[in-house]
């Protein structure tokens, strides 16, 4: 499998991203440009029923499901729905956001359809010992992780736990504004890990 100007070539996706909407941001702007990036992203895949499709939790003291992947019913339909997203402020519970994705995220995926978690966020997680015990359901369940930190308050080994890979790992020190330089490798990667989910020998979550 590897990336086109498409996504991954033929190949169909269940994408949950998990942004970060906390308070450390300093404003609402930085967290739209966290949604113009997914937005930017979809133009990327083949984005539809029967494609590649994205969910969107935002987080900071609570976390939300602000986009389905039932929303997915073109890229127009996805973009209008991230793009409405609403800027949260708080702390950084990024525990809640990766259980809200084992719960709801993935709602109404297809089976045999690569299921693949994103994070975004800017600082610590306020929770590390409970971020670390719903990891371990994640890896359970075969879902397969990237972790992009943004800023300078970033902890690489959390990025590292989170990813369960450092290959899975993005560290963008210039700050959310930055994300676009990453856009290429990052869908790179989604192709790999959506290959490692395919090769997985456990059965497919239902």
């Amino acid at each position: 499998m590897y990336a086109s100007s498409s996504g991954c070539y033929q190949q169909p996706l269940e994408v949950c991203f998990m942004l970060d909407s906390s308070t450390s941001l300093n404003s609402a702007a930085m967290f739209y440009k966290e949604l113009g990036f997914v937005a930017g992203l979809s133009q990327r895949f083949d984005i539809g029923e029967q494609n590649t499709r994205f969910s969107v939790i935002s987080f900071s003291d609570d976390s939300v499901l602000n986009v389905k992947l039932t929303d997915s019913v073109s890229k127009k339909a996805l973009q209008q729905k991230v793009l409405n997203i609403d800027y949260m402020t708080g702390d950084t519970y990024t525990d809640k956001a990766v259980n809200l994705m084992l719960s709801e995220g993935f709602e109404g995926a297809r089976p045999n359809i690569p299921r693949i978690g994103v994070v975004i966020t800017d600082g610590k997680a306020t929770d590390p010992p409970t971020l670390e015990k719903v990891l371990k359901k994640v890896k359970k369940a075969g879902i397969k992780m990237i972790a992009i930190g943004v800023g300078g308050e970033i902890d690489v080994d959390q990025l590292n736990t989170i990813a369960g890979d450092k290959d899975h790992v993005f560290p963008v020190l210039e700050g959310v504004g930055a994300l676009k330089f990453i856009e290429d490798n990052l869908i790179k990667t989604v192709c790999n890990a959506a290959q490692a989910y395919m090769s997985y020998t456990m059965p497919f979550p239902k």
